[in-house]
């Protein structure tokens, strides 16, 4: 059994699986095949926010029906953007690591000698090594404790072996003519399943094309940002929420300890003394068909709403991207004083919210006090040019 078993507190958990997420749920087919590919006996399957396969490798003699993977549940518990280093047993090393979403990624749930953990980490990016977090032999017991189960139903694969002794156990008991007819059945299930998947296949690469084809406006991108400021607690356990930023797809949450430790904290990236974390989720704004209309004028606009609320900005030429073609474009930084859904920045056109800042005006250990909490800070990009 290559796979490992954990025991405690009435619970085994499972470690050493290979992870892949689907954006939806796999054929069982696929799954057959990436698991023969790869030489796994059994796969579980996870649904969350992606369809989660972990593909395990177990003695033939395995007759189990379910198991429990330890990797699910330390993602869980420690949150999002980790990367953990636990030593399960004597001389064994087991990687978990969660992107910017808590989803497992490829590598994670992976059992390594001390020496092959070495050179596994030398291919890293060094900043996922700056998020290590190490647990040895004595912290493991007290980490298992705080995991919440979570069995899920285990499927097995069979195996070249156990299908050529089927195939043999059939065609002695089935005439010429039945196995005949059996496998044009075979061959007929084969082709639908082929063209149903190259029809998920188009649909898939469909909606891709139109994903591409939609944009996300300014009022639709704050709207998102401010719902999930809305949305977030100010207190947790013992800890507080200072300040908050969107950025792209994600809103970022910063906590403070105020008394509460590490085992209740929020789930998120934890400083080096533990006083100060990092929680990020993502943000979903609604995605519209683009409307081109010229830009010309679009920062006289700009610079106009600025200054009807007091607000004194400059524009700079935007020279993060050399060489590009397509308009030209400036960037601006500005403290917007209200709360920035009262306004239309849709009536900018060619204007792109990059980041919106705010505090929510909470101080304690670990931080410092934050100044006007009614203050959002804002880094937005102008298109300059005309567009098509």
């Amino acid at each position: 059994m290559s796979s490992i078993a954990l025991k405690a507190e009435n619970h085994e958990w499972y470690l050493d699986a290979r992870w892949i997420a689907f954006r939806k749920r796999p054929s069982r087919r696929m799954l057959l095949n990436r698991a023969r590919k790869i030489g796994a006996t059994h796969y579980v399957l996870d649904q969350g926010p992606v369809w989660l396969v972990g593909f395990y490798t177990f003695d033939e003699n395995v007759r189990m029906k379910a198991l429990t993977p330890a990797a699910l549940s330390v993602a869980k518990y420690l949150g999002a953007n980790i990367y953990a280093v636990i030593e399960p047993v004597p001389g064994k090393f087991w990687v978990v690591a969660t992107d910017s979403q808590g989803v497992l990624k490829p590598f994670a749930d992976t059992v390594l000698s001390a020496d092959d953990l070495e050179r596994f980490e030398a291919r890293f990016d060094p900043e996922i090594l700056e998020r290590r977090v190490t647990i040895d032999l004595s912290g493991i017991d007290p980490l298992l404790s705080r995991l919440e189960p979570q069995s899920l139903k285990l499927v097995a694969i069979k195996t070249p072996r156990t299908l050529i002794l089927l195939g043999l156990l059939t065609g002695l008991l089935a005439c010429a003519g039945g196995c005949a007819w059996l496998w044009h059945q075979h061959e007929r299930n084969l082709l639908a399943a082929d063209l149903a998947e190259q029809r998920r296949k188009q649909i898939l690469d469909e909606h891709m094309k139109e994903a591409r084809l939609t944009v996300v406006t300014p009022d639709d991108w704050i709207t998102a940002c401010m719902q999930a400021e809305k949305n977030s607690p100010l207190y947790h356990a013992g800890w507080l929420a200072q300040e908050w930023a969107c950025e792209n797809d994600t809103f970022r949450v910063v906590w403070i300890r105020a008394g509460g430790t590490l085992a209740d904290a929020p789930q998120g990236q934890a400083d080096g003394k533990g006083d100060r974390i990092v929680s990020t989720v993502g943000i979903e704004p609604r995605r519209v068909h683009p409307v081109h209309v010229s830009t010309r004028g679009a920062a006289r606009l700009l610079q106009a709403k600025l200054q009807a609320s007091g607000v004194e900005a400059d524009l700079h030429p935007d020279t993060t991207r050399p060489g590009s073609v397509g308009p030209a474009a400036s960037s601006i930084q500005f403290d917007w004083p209200t709360d920035p859904r009262t306004t239309s920045w849709n009536a900018i056109p060619g204007l792109q919210i990059i980041s919106l800042r705010g505090s929510t005006g909470i101080s304690g250990t670990g931080g410092n006090t934050p100044v006007n909490p009614g203050i959002y800070k804002i880094t937005a990009r102008l298109q300059t040019g005309v567009t098509p």
